[in-house]
């Protein structure tokens, strides 16, 4: 989970994501819009099924999100799908 100040949209075009903004969770499959609002807590997850292939559109404000947890520690894996 991160937070930015500036909104975002992202359309799914392959493969199922697992997306969180706040306190909603769902699985969005391709076709589908996700939108995220400025300083609005979100994660997103490929579920594992087959690769993502998403457009992300945001303004030019700042590109990587703060952890909410206050670690930097990179791009997350669900388990067994980390680079090996």
């Amino acid at each position: 989970m991160h937070r930015h100040s500036n909104e975002q949209f992202i359309y799914v075009l392959k493969g199922n994501v697992k997306a969180r903004v706040e306190d909603q969770e769902q699985i969005v499959p391709p076709g589908s819009m996700i939108y995220i609002p400025a300083n609005a807590a979100h994660s997103m997850v490929a579920t594992g099924d087959e690769d993502v292939v998403y457009y992300v559109s945001k303004d030019m404000g700042p590109i990587a999100g703060i952890p909410l947890d206050g670690k930097d520690t990179g791009p997350h894996y669900e388990p067994g799908f980390e680079p090996k």
